[in-house]
C-alpha cells in the first residue's frame, strides 16, 4: 500500500522540460564531387522532476508537565462589631402647672421718691413702686400633656464582608519542547529521460550549369531533434554562385527512433547570370506591334527560373487581364544588337480576346520574377531582390 502511494506521488508531481542535443557537420565542395553523404544523430531528452523519498531529520513538539507557583488573590469572610447610630423618637407625658382665679386684685403702681445713702450722701430719685392689691385667691394644678422626644442612640451590629488576601498557589501546566527524530521526506529531483533518437542520412547530388567553373563552398548541416537544416554560407564563391536544391525527404518511426532520409539535388548556377533578368532595367515599348507587347530585360541565362505576370487595364479603369503567364505565352529571345539583353514578346491581342480596340491606350503592368518553385536556395542570404516590375501606358495597335 505504501509503495502504491509513493508511485502515485511520482506520477502526480512529475514535471518535464524537453531539450535536444544538436548534432552538426560540414563539408567543403569544390565542384569536382558529384555525390556527398553525411550522417547526423540528435537525441531528444526531457528533464523530469519527480518527488522521491529521501532520509531527513524531522522535529516534533513533545508535551511535558511543569510545576508553576504564583501568588493569587483570594477572599475570606471577615466579621466584626461596628457601631450604628440612629435617631429614636417616642411620645413622653409631661405636666405643666395651670392656674385659675385671683380675680379682683392686681398690682398697683405709682411713682414716688426713694432716698438712699451713697458714699455718705443721701441720694433721692423717683422710682415706680408697685404693690399687690388683694383679690380672689389663685388656684393652680398640674395638667398632663404629650411631648415627642427624639434622641440619637448608638448600637453595635455584626458586619461581615469578603476581604482579599494573597495566597501562594502551585499547579502543573503542560508545556512543549522540540525533539528531533529520523524520518523521510519527499524531494524534487531531476531525471534525464530519452524521448526520441533522430538519425539523419543526408545525400547530396551535385550538378552545375555549364557556365559555372570556379566553385568553393562550405555546407553546414544541423540536426536539432527532428529538425534538419542545410545552409551554404561561406566559401570563396559565396558571392559568385547560387546553390539551388530540390529536397526529397522521408521519415520512418521505430519506437523512440526516428529515421530521416534526405536527398538534396543541388544545382549550381552563376549568381550574376541567375539574377541578370531582375538586375537590369525592364523596358516596355510604348505601343504594340500587330497586337504583340514587347519588352527588354537583362539577359536570361536560365529561362526555366523566370516567371512573368501581366496586368492590363482599360482607360476607364476596367480590368481586362490579370494573371501569371505560362512559358508558352512568353517568347524569350536574344535582343538584337544587345548581347546583355533578352527580348520578351507577348501576344497581347490573343490574351485580351477582343476586349480592347485598336488605338486604345492601355495601362500595362509587367512583372518579372525568379521562381524556383518548391526548391530551396541554400545560400539564400546572398540574394538581393528577385522581382522586377514595370508599369506603363501602351497604345494597342
Amino acid at each position: 500500500m505504501r509503495s502504491f502511494f509513493v508511485l502515485s506521488l511520482l506520477m502526480i508531481f512529475s514535471v518535464s522540460f524537453q531539450a535536444s542535443e544538436t548534432d552538426t557537420d560540414f563539408f567543403d565542395y569544390f565542384g569536382s564531387t558529384e555525390e556527398v553523404n553525411r550522417s547526423l544523430q540528435s537525441d531528444e531528452y526531457r528533464t523530469v522532476y519527480r518527488e522521491v523519498e529521501v532520509p531527513a531529520t524531522c522535529t516534533r513538539e513533545v508535551p511535558y508537565q511543569d510545576q508553576v507557583c504564583s501568588y493569587e488573590t483570594r477572599y475570606r469572610r471577615s466579621c466584626q462589631q461596628e457601631p450604628r447610630s440612629r435617631q429614636v423618637c417616642r411620645n413622653v407625658t409631661r405636666y405643666r402647672q395651670q392656674c385659675s382665679g385671683g380675680g379682683g386684685g392686681g398690682q398697683v403702681c405709682r411713682t414716688k421718691p426713694v432716698c438712699r445713702q451713697v458714699n455718705g450722701r443721701r441720694v433721692c430719685r423717683r422710682e415706680r413702686v408697685c404693690t399687690n392689691r388683694p383679690g380672689t385667691p389663685r388656684v393652680c394644678r398640674k395638667v398632663p400633656y404629650t411631648e415627642r422626644v427624639c434622641r440619637t442612640e448608638t448600637t453595635y451590629e455584626r458586619v461581615c464582608r469578603q476581604v482579599p488576601y494573597q495566597d501562594r498557589v502551585c499547579r502543573y501546566v503542560t508545556r512543549y519542547r522540540t525533539e528531533s527524530y529520523a524520518c523521510t521526506r519527499y524531494e524534487s529531483r531531476p531525471f534525464r529521460e530519452l524521448v526520441s533518437r533522430n538519425d539523419a542520412s543526408v545525400r547530396f547530388l551535385f550538378n552545375k550549369a555549364p557556365d559555372v567553373t570556379d566553385i568553393s563552398a562550405r555546407f553546414n548541416l544541423t540536426l536539432n531533434g527532428p529538425l534538419l537544416s542545410v545552409v551554404s554560407n561561406n566559401g570563396d564563391s559565396y558571392d559568385e554562385n547560387i546553390f539551388v536544391a530540390a529536397v526529397d525527404e522521408s521519415r520512418s518511426q521505430d519506437g523512440l527512433n526516428t529515421y530521416i532520409n534526405s536527398t538534396y539535388k543541388v544545382f549550381v548556377m552563376n549568381k550574376t547570370r541567375f539574377l541578370s533578368p531582375v538586375s537590369n532595367e525592364l523596358r516596355v515599348r510604348p505601343e504594340t506591334m500587330d497586337g504583340f507587347l514587347k519588352a527588354k530585360i537583362g539577359k536570361a541565362y536560365y529561362n526555366k527560373t523566370l516567371q512573368f505576370s501581366l496586368n492590363v487595364q482599360a482607360e476607364d479603369g476596367r480590368n481586362l487581364f490579370s494573371r501569371s503567364l505560362t512559358r508558352e505565352e512568353v517568347q524569350l529571345t536574344a535582343a538584337p544588337n544587345d548581347a546583355e539583353k533578352s527580348r520578351v514578346k507577348i501576344n497581347l491581342a490573343q490574351l485580351l480576346e477582343g476586349r480592347a480596340t485598336r488605338g486604345e491606350q492601355l495601362k500595362v503592368r509587367l512583372d518579372v520574377s525568379l521562381n524556383l518553385g518548391n526548391k530551396r536556395v541554400l545560400n539564400e542570404g546572398s540574394l538581393p531582390r528577385t522581382k522586377l516590375s514595370k508599369e506603363k501606358f501602351v497604345i494597342f495597335r
